[in-house]
Parts: C-alpha cells; sequence; structure tokens
C-alpha cells in the first residue's frame, strides 16, 4: 500500500535554524465486509527531541444495498394466456458499479494527508 507523505516545516532557514522534510504515516485499524476505519498517524522527532503527531481516522462504510434494475410489473392473465413456468434473470445493482453480481465489492484505501 502507498501512502501519501505528509510535509512539515518550522518556517525557518539557515543552518541550524530550518526544519523541513516529510515523512510518510503508520496505519492501524482494519475493513472487513467492507466496513471499517483505518487511523493514519505521521510522526516526527527533531534533532532536539520534539516530536509532532498528526492522525487522521477515515471511515469505510459499507456500500448501498443492491436493487433490481427494472424488475417486471405484476401481472394479471386468463388462464388461456398463462405464462411459462421460466422466468427472467434479473440484473441488479447498488449505484456504485453498472451491476453486481452476490459477490461483496469493496473498493479503494483511502488514505493521504
Amino acid at each position: 500500500m502507498h501512502c501519501h507523505p505528509c510535509f512539515f516545516s518550522n518556517g525557518q532557514s539557515g543552518p541550524g535554524c530550518g526544519i523541513v522534510g516529510s515523512v510518510v504515516p503508520t496505519r492501524d485499524g482494519s475493513v472487513t465486509d467492507c466496513q471499517g476505519s483505518y487511523i493514519y498517524t505521521w510522526m516526527f522527532t527533531d534533532n532536539c527531541n520534539r516530536t509532532i503527531t498528526h492522525s487522521r481516522t477515515v471511515t469505510v462504510v459499507p456500500p448501498p444495498a443492491p436493487s433490481f434494475v427494472n424488475p417486471p410489473a405484476d401481472l394479471t392473465v386468463s388462464c388461456e394466456n398463462e405464462p411459462s413456468s421460466a422466468a427472467k434473470d434479473l440484473n441488479y445493482t447498488n449505484g456504485w458499479n453498472k451491476y453486481v453480481s452476490y459477490h461483496r465489492i469493496c473498493f479503494g484505501d483511502p488514505y493521504g494527508c
């Protein structure tokens, strides 16, 4: 997994005064069954043993529930027009993909500053 670095500076310049750099985060937490959370933590300690930290919580919510796409309407027919027992297959979607199957689909790994 690639995590974007956070940049830091003390706003100073010159020998021994400026502290500038970047640090990549650590990641804790987990996502199971398309939901959960991650905590990204960026930490830096300078030469004077001063530490700065920044944390970001990313909450992953499950995708929307699927719904059928253009399901057939109810129908009333006479007994001589009874339809065959073979039913059409239906497609369904959760709005994130064009069509999804019965398998769970999870997307991405959000990260960054």
